[in-house]
């Protein structure tokens, strides 16, 4: 049981720096001034999965954007297998 909170204790602090930091940055960025960006919604759909998805330089050589695509994969199923460790951390269990 110790243990369990002793992580939960720990992660509450990470995740409360975590929350700290990123309220500053959004204090930041409300610091500009507001624009309307309703208009060519297509537009911005499409630049913003290429940049997020194959970084739009790389569809020139289909390699390289291959592999940022399996990279970008790879960061996705981390994120989630951290989730698993978290509940499993908390709960005390493994593979909860």
């Amino acid at each position: 049981m110790v243990p369990q909170f002793i992580f939960a204790l720990i992660s509450i602090l990470g995740f409360g720096f975590f929350i700290w930091n990123i309220r500053e940055i959004r204090s930041n960025i409300l610091l500009g001034r507001e624009i309307n960006r309703t208009d060519r919604l297509l537009d911005r759909v499409k630049t913003m999965s290429l940049v997020a998805l194959g970084q739009k330089k790389m569809f020139k050589k289909p390699i390289p954007a291959i592999l940022h695509l399996m990279l970008y994969a790879a960061f996705v199923i981390t994120q989630i297998e951290l989730l698993e460790i978290l509940v499993d951390g908390i709960s005390g269990k493994h593979r909860f």
